[in-house]
Formats: structure tokens, C-alpha cells, sequence
């Protein structure tokens, strides 16, 4: 009886993800397969041949990864029943058959790395692979193990490429972009389109009949642009990685470094003025108690709108950080201060811990809040576009980091030390994003000099 296991390789539990294998058996005859499909070892299960059934692997993840194993054991039975039941099929034929079933087009790849290790001593010209770009993108979002804001992002880039392509064509219509033809000019033109996307509606002002979605950009601001090349590099290591490619056009480009500005949040005294100010509004007093019990949890949005009562536990808020749970699954505790308390308790009708609106409501009302409230104070950040300096009143750009913001800088103030900080704020204590959340007072600073001599 010919039966079909998938695996893993259980040295690999240290790793944050590693391939499913495929062991065919009849009888003393074997043949396996290494897939493409990559696996958390953490959440895998043996006897399930899958994830298991844990929390932190969503069902639509675990439907979906049953889905391709199953599609990759018909596969290997059907070829195997077929044509190669007499004995002569090796696992290097079936993972041959398998591929060029699942994605003709990368076997492509495969066979030039073949055709370079056959003849080293009479080296040919190596074939050009007609791997799009595009299709490269779609591989690494498949394949690759991405949380979804990032595979949001990388949508925005394959479709920004997408309209380069599209802009490109206007002066020549066979023009076309592939893993091979990717030069370090066209990464530099794409750079600059990146940022100069809005000027395409300058081009073709009927550019919604070709891209019904289109919406008019504004100019981006140069993080972000540094943001869009760096996914690209990353899909161009994921390729090279996989046999796609050996082209690697970033070896020579130079990579930017984002800059950010100083964070800016209310002060103590700011906070307190919203704590003691009453609004006839409900909907305005809920949200001003929302970002009042941010401030006392430092919380990212998309983990405070997960929150509900079962998150409380004898006066200790407990969560597990969804921007870093798929490489580094850390309970983090909280104890809740009176304030965080009173709040908590004035909203008992629903399951849900707070009662959240929508993300982009939720920072408009911040604005008409500390507007209302005489928050006023100027503040000064670096525009994104042009990486100056600027000044604008605090209630003008507020949001709902800026809670998060007050957080870690106020509790630094009081420890001094960053890995406790880290502990609560969810941040790894090494962080290069969590230095911007440190502001150093002169209290600080002069409690340092003092214990100089």
C-alpha cells in the first residue's frame, strides 16, 4: 500500500521557518520531495501533518497550508501510479515533475544552475530567464512567511511597478521587467518613480481607464520610497535564495537610510487636562477614555483593538504582541494603574475591553479632542517629503501613537533602564526603532554629570 507523509525536520525547531518535505513509501521503495512550502516548526504538527490547533496560527493559515499539502501529495501519488509505478522514478525526477506542474516557469531557473554545474571546465553562456518581476513579487508573498501590513505593502509596490511598466511603454511598447533585465539603472528609475508617481496623472489623464483602482499619490515622503526599495531587495534575495535568479542588481546600489524625526505626545500635564475635561459627546468622551488607557499601557493600535476582558487578569493586563508573534511569541504583562482601572470599569456591557471605532475615526477624534480641550502646544517634526524641519500645533497632527510615545518615554524617565521599558512596550531592548521613543531630559543628563566626580 503506497502512502504519502509530510514533514519536517525536527533539528529545525531553532529556525523561524522551514520547508515541508514529502516521504513516499511502498513497501521498501521510498521517494521524497522538498516543497516550497514554508512552516512555522514552532505551531507544525506531526500526527496532523500541519499546524496544529494553536492560537496564534489563524484558520484561514492553517485551511490554506492543508490545502497546498494535500494538492502536493495528489501530485506525487498521481505521477507515481501513472507513469513511474514499474520502480524507475527517483526523487530527482518526481521533484522535477512536481515543480514544472506547480510553477513551470522557476524550473527555468533550476536549469541554469544545472547547466553551470555540469560543465565547469567548459563554461557556456548561461540562458536568460523570463521571470517577470511581477511574478517574482507574487512568489515572495506566497512563499515567503510576511504578516499582512507588510504584504499590504508589498501590494502597493507590485502595483506601482505595475504603472512604471506601464509609463515605460509609452515610449516603447516591447519594454518589459525581469529578474534577468533588472539593472542597477532601473532600480535608480524606479526610485525616482516611486517618489514622482503623482506626475503619471500629468502623462494620461485617463489613467483610471487602464488601472480602474488608480488613485492620484501625492508625492512620498522619502522613508517610505527607502521602504519600497528594500521589499524589492528582499524579493530579489528570496529569488536568488530559490534558484530564480543570479542576477542581483542591489550589489551595487546604494540603500538609504531612513531618518525620523524626534517623537512627539502630550505631557503629563497635557494628559491630565484631557483626564479632568467632560464632553457632552459620548462618542468624543469614550475616545478621549481610550487614548487616556493607551497612554497607561503603551499599546500598538491594531493590539489595543484586540483587547477584551478576558485580557485582565487580577489587575494585570496580559497580550502577545501580533507585530512580532511570528518569530517571538512573549506574553507581555502589564499591571493597571488607578486611572487605566477607572476606565476599564466604566465600560461593562460588551465583551470587547473598550469601545473601539475605526482606526482613522478614532485619530480624527483625537484632533477635535485636544482642540477642544486648548492642546495647542507647537511642536517641532520632520516633514517626510522634504526631511526639514517643520512646526505645527499638537493638536493639528495628533494620533494614536503618540499614546505609545508617552509611554515609553515616561517610563524611561523613571527606570532609566531600556530593557525593562522594552519588556512592557513589547519593543526588542535592542531596537533601533525604540531609541526614538527615548527622550533624555536635562534632569537626566545632569543626574549623570553630578555622579562624575
Amino acid at each position: 500500500m503506497t502512502s504519502i507523509k509530510a514533514y519536517i525536520r525536527t533539528q529545525s525547531k531553532n529556525k523561524l521557518s522551514v520547508k515541508v518535505r514529502f516521504l513516499l513509501i511502498e513497501g521498501k521503495f521510498n521517494l521524497s520531495y522538498v516543497s516550497d512550502l514554508l512552516v512555522n516548526p514552532l505551531y507544525w504538527d506531526a500526527k496532523k501533518q500541519g499546524y496544529g490547533a494553536s492560537k496564534q496560527i489563524s484558520q484561514l493559515n492553517r485551511n490554506e497550508l492543508d490545502i497546498q499539502i494535500q494538492h502536493i501529495k495528489y501530485l506525487m501519488l498521481n505521477i507515481y501510479n501513472t507513469d513511474f509505478s514499474n520502480g524507475n522514478l527517483t526523487s530527482d525526477i518526481l521533484s522535477k515533475i512536481i515543480n514544472e506542474q506547480l510553477h513551470p516557469s522557476l524550473e527555468l531557473a533550476k536549469e541554469k544552475i544545472e547547466l553551470k554545474n555540469q560543465s565547469k571546465k567548459q563554461p557556456t553562456k548561461q540562458p536568460k530567464i523570463n521571470i517577470s518581476l511581477l511574478d517574482a513579487i507574487d512568489f515572495s508573498l506566497k512563499h515567503n512567511e510576511i504578516s499582512y501590513k507588510r504584504k499590504q505593502t508589498y501590494l502597493v509596490v507590485r502595483h506601482s511597478i505595475e504603472k512604471y511598466i506601464y509609463y515605460k511603454k509609452t515610449n516603447n511598447k516591447s519594454f518589459s521587467i525581469t529578474l534577468e533585465n533588472t539593472s542597477i539603472d532601473i532600480l535608480w528609475e524606479l526610485e525616482k518613480f516611486f517618489t514622482n508617481e503623482a506626475d503619471l496623472l500629468k502623462l494620461n489623464p485617463n489613467i483610471k481607464k487602464i488601472f480602474p483602482k488608480y488613485l492620484k499619490p501625492s508625492v512620498r515622503a522619502k522613508n517610505t520610497v527607502i521602504g519600497f526599495m528594500r521589499i524589492l531587495r528582499a524579493v530579489f534575495n528570496f529569488c536568488i535564495k530559490h534558484d530564480m535568479t543570479l542576477n542581483y542588481p542591489f550589489r551595487k546600489f546604494k540603500m538609504k537610510e531612513q531618518v525620523f524625526g524626534s517623537p512627539f505626545y502630550p505631557t503629563r500635564e497635557e494628559l491630565k487636562v484631557l483626564y479632568e475635561i467632560s464632553f457632552d459627546n459620548k462618542t468624543m468622551q469614550e475616545q478621549r477614555d481610550i487614548f487616556l488607557f493607551q497612554c497607561q499601557v503603551g499599546m500598538r493600535i491594531n493590539d489595543l483593538y484586540n483587547l477584551t476582558k478576558s485580557n485582565i487578569k487580577d489587575g494585570i493586563l496580559e497580550y502577545i504582541p501580533t507585530k512580532t508573534k511570528r518569530y517571538r511569541v512573549k506574553t507581555v504583562s502589564i499591571p493597571l494603574n488607578t486611572v487605566a482601572m477607572e476606565i476599564i470599569n466604566k465600560y461593562t456591557d460588551s465583551d470587547q475591553l473598550l469601545p473601539f471605532i475605526s482606526q482613522q475615526k478614532y485619530n480624527d477624534y483625537l484632533k477635535k479632542i485636544f482642540t477642544l480641550a486648548k492642546i495647542t502646544r507647537t511642536v517641532t517634526l520632520l516633514d517626510p517629503v522634504t526631511n526639514t524641519e517643520i512646526v505645527r500645533p499638537l493638536n493639528e497632527i495628533i494620533h494614536s501613537h503618540a499614546a505609545r510615545k508617552y509611554f515609553c518615554a515616561n517610563l524611561f524617565e523613571q527606570v532609566k533602564d531600556q530593557s525593562i521599558v522594552a519588556e512592557m512596550s513589547a519593543h526588542s531592548p535592542n531596537s533601533i526603532a525604540f531609541q526614538r521613543y527615548r527622550n533624555i531630559s536635562n534632569e537626566l543628563k545632569k543626574s549623570l554629570t553630578d555622579n562624575l566626580f
